[in-house]
């Protein structure tokens, strides 16, 4: 027990020792994290003082930084004063040798005007003269109850008669200017005008039906008589031309085109005929004239060639001796006018001028037939005027309701031509909508007035409805009223065209070729749903040119070079331009020549110098304008209507701030249900003749299981738009799914008129129309136009499927998908 008690004792003490032990390694380690916790609290002291240190001293660097900036500001300030002040003073200097400059080009204008001035002063006197004359020999002839002749003078001796003191500076007595040997383009080589295509003509012969003995004398070939715009189409083209008899005399209305003269007047056809009814006159049609002189016989009198006065200013200056200066004349013509008798050997008179100076003048050809004549002139046609039969009641309206077709059907002996509208207005209705589109629609004013005057003529008929004989295309039996119907609805739209916004297209024209680049440029304009305005300033007084300049959202201004110079008339338009016109209005300028070709250079710079902006470069041609040419002109014309057209809209919406009822989006129910229709992306490639465009297209759709056909919608003012008309050929390149993004970008960037539309894209052609193929698409078709339908703003286009390849077996066709259906 005791050794029990003392082990008990020794456990006891035992664990007293443990647990004092125990706790003085609590106490121990107590002290430790009392010293650790010390040790932190000092440092995060430090680390805050520190800390705080730093904050002060970035304060104290940002103050200083601010204050550098403020001052490096104060600096650049000052110097940006300094350099605003120096270029004022170097622009005040540069306007300053401006206006030296141009008070130099002001005194050498004047001088020059002077120096014209001066020349056109002698052949006024010159004309005066000739004037008297002639009017003392109308006076005596119209005592006499006769006709007066006319004559061909020798300007240079009568001159020098009646102006000696003037005889060194007329202008007739002066000799021809030589033109210079050597073209603008460097070219050491002289070039001479090309050549006219040969082309293949027939004329056929029949009497107009119910008609009381008028023969029509249809002078048709297939082939595309010349390169103007009206002759896109290429269905050949007729002259025509009628012989009306009376009881006592018999006229002709008109003459064709000189491709024609022989096949028509040869072996002495018609020559026999009292009067010639020259409802329109143009330098290519007076070899037709000459042929017919030089057929008629020694025993007939002088034929009576009837015309208006710009119609007698075409022959008169055809009949000036040529000196190498004034334009238009004709040699032929001089020699057949006066051609010499059989018999004697002398000079004989074979035609006379008798000229219409009002409305409704009136040709009595005996038997109660009266021909009645009515002026309805326009600026492509300053000479036109019209023709009613009074026994038949058809009107002969010239220009009016033709349409460039052969229209030839004939038998198996090739003995008859299809010469009405038998088929109705669907026979030839795009073809008569293409020529009023072309010549008509940019002369919209004037061709309504004209169409007044038609309209009166044409319902003043013994039959039920009118008959309409124009001198190209059919002749109107069965479908006139619908016509003159559609001519109205066609001319109201483009009379309100005009009235929203129009373009002037003011030019002067020597020898057709600068008229025919205007026509070119307007149907471009009126492509892109604009007005025009066609100003021939020949027939324009300047006070007609200064009040366009408040109608007019732009212009553009055409000449030719006429002895190294620009001609008077287009001289004082662009006077008046540069007077009377905004310099925020785009202009252009083109213009043909034969040899040197100032003209345009002169137009372009004096617009420039005025502070004018050009919608597109300046368009030069020589001689005749070919196909290429003339698809430039009417791209230019389009890029123009469409900088027009912008202005017109910015400015519109800058003074228009009306609420329309759309979506948050800005686009209304209506336009994003439309713009849910998706449609394959495609690239459609054309060429036609040396001219070739392009277009992204994604509203196709195919339209015909047998034979193939699909539908595209074209916008009127696209260049490919030329391309596709019937007959036409394209292909249209299904874009593959995954890659068309480069041809999109090719095609979505802007061009330049005539620019290459392939310069980016990987293209090959085809063997079988020559068109271009996309060879990174994923399929293409071979198409031929059929037939277009106007649709609005759009063109949809009818075409048969003649070929195609699919050119990626596993590729998809790519989509187009839009949110609205106001936009593409």
């Amino acid at each position: 027990e005791e050794e029990a008690r003392i082990k008990a004792e020794e456990e006891e003490k035992a664990r007293i020792e443990a647990e004092q032990k125990a706790i003085a390694a609590a106490e121990a380690n107590r002290a430790a994290e009392a010293k650790a916790a010390a040790e932190a609290k000092a440092k995060a002291e430090e680390e805050e003082r520190k800390a705080e240190e730093e904050k002060k001293a970035a304060e104290i660097a940002m103050l200083q930084k601010k204050a550098e900036e403020e001052a490096a500001a104060v600096k650049m300030a000052e110097a940006a004063r300094i350099a605003e002040e120096e270029k004022k003073k170097e622009a005040e200097e540069q306007e300053a040798v401006k206006q030296e400059e141009i008070a130099e080009i002001a005194a050498e204008t004047v001088k020059l005007e002077k120096a014209r001035a001066e020349k056109a002063a002698a052949k006024i006197a010159m004309a005066g003269h000739f004037a008297r004359m002639k009017k003392n020999e109308n006076e005596k002839a119209a005592k006499a109850g006769a006709v007066a002749e006319m004559r061909v003078y020798d300007y240079t001796e009568v001159a020098a008669e009646e102006a000696p003191e003037m005889k060194e500076e007329s202008f007739e007595s002066r000799p021809p200017t030589p033109p210079p040997q050597t073209p603008p383009s460097g070219n050491s080589k002289q070039e001479a005008p090309p050549k006219a295509p040969e082309v293949e003509t027939k004329v056929y012969e029949e009497t107009l039906p119910n008609s009381d003995n008028i023969q029509l004398s249809k002078c048709v070939t297939t082939q595309r008589l010349k390169f103007e715009v009206e002759y896109a189409l290429k269905r050949g083209t007729s002259d025509n031309v009628y012989s009306i008899e009376g009881t006592e005399k018999t006229a002709l209305i008109d003459v064709p085109d000189k491709a024609f003269a022989e096949n028509l007047f040869g072996e002495n056809k018609h020559s026999s005929s009292d009067f010639l009814i020259l409802q329109h006159i143009s330098p290519k049609r007076l070899d037709s004239i000459s042929a017919l002189l030089e057929n008629r016989s020694d025993v007939l009198p002088p034929i009576e060639i009837v015309v208006t006065n710009p119609g007698a200013r075409v022959i008169y200056d055809a009949l000036k001796p040529p000196d190498g200066v004034t334009p238009g004349s004709n040699e032929r013509l001089i020699a057949a006018w006066k051609r010499p008798s059989e018999l004697s050997g002398k000079p004989k008179l074979r035609a006379r001028l008798r000229i219409i100076r009002g409305n409704e003048e009136k040709l009595d050809l005996g038997g109660g037939r009266t021909l009645t004549f009515m002026p309805c002139s326009t600026p492509r046609w300053p000479d036109v005027f019209c023709t009613r039969d009074s026994k038949s009641g058809i009107v002969f309206t010239s220009k009016f309701y033709s349409a460039h077709v052969a229209n030839e059907q004939t038998d198996e002996n090739n003995s008859h031509v299809e010469m009405y509208d038998s088929g109705g207005l669907d026979s030839f209705q795009e073809d008569w909508r293409y020529f009023y589109d072309c010549m008509l629609a940019p002369m919209a004013t004037q061709v309504n007035s004209a169409l007044f005057k038609l309209k009166a003529l044409a319902y003043n008929s013994p039959y039920k409805q009118p008959r309409l004989a124009p001198c190209h295309g059919p002749v109107l039996l069965n479908s006139s009223p619908e016509l003159i119907r559609e001519y109205d609805e066609w001319t109201d739209k483009q009379l309100k065209q005009i009235n929203d916004v129009s373009v002037a297209v003011i030019y002067a024209s020597a020898y057709g070729n600068t008229s025919a680049m205007a026509q070119a440029i307007a149907r471009g304009i009126t492509k892109a749903g604009v007005g025009v305005e066609m100003v021939n300033c020949e027939l324009t007084s300047a006070d007609e040119i200064q009040e366009l300049a408040k109608t007019v959202g732009g212009f553009c201004l055409g000449s030719p070079t006429l002895g190294g110079h620009v001609p008077t008339p287009v001289t004082d338009a662009m006077g008046q331009i540069v007077k009377s016109y905004d310099t925020d209005k785009p202009a252009g300028v083109f213009g043909s020549f034969g040899w040197s070709g100032e003209a345009v250079d002169i137009m372009e710079t004096r617009l420039k110098n005025a502070g004018f902006n050009f919608a597109f470069d300046a368009i030069r041609c020589k001689f005749k304008p070919t196909e290429e040419t003339l698809q430039l002109c009417e791209e230019s014309g389009t890029d123009l209507a469409q900088l027009v057209l912008k202005k017109s809209k910015q400015a519109k919406k800058a003074e228009s701030k009306r609420v329309q009822s759309e979506t948050f989006s800005g686009v209304t129910e209506t336009e994003a249900a439309v713009g849910r229709i998706v449609g394959s992306l495609c690239a459609v490639t054309a060429k036609s003749g040396d001219a070739q465009s392009a277009m992204l297209a994604s509203w196709v759709s195919q339209a015909s299981f047998n034979p193939p056909a699909l539908t595209v919608a074209v916008a009127k003012d696209r260049a490919v738009e030329s391309f596709m008309l019937p007959g036409g050929t394209f292909n249209l390149n299904i874009l593959k799914l995954g890659n068309e993004k480069e041809t999109m970008k090719a095609l979505l960037k802007g061009f330049a008129p005539g620019e290459d539309r392939f310069g980016d894209m990987k293209v090959s052609y085809s063997e079988n129309n020559e068109c271009a193929i996309v060879t990174d698409a994923l399929a293409y078709c071979e198409c031929s136009v059929k037939s277009r339908m106007e649709c609005g703003d759009h063109w949809v286009v009818l075409a048969e499927v003649t070929g195609g390849k699919l050119l990626d077996e596993e590729g998809k066709s790519a989509m187009h998908h839009r949110k609205t259906g106001k936009s593409y």
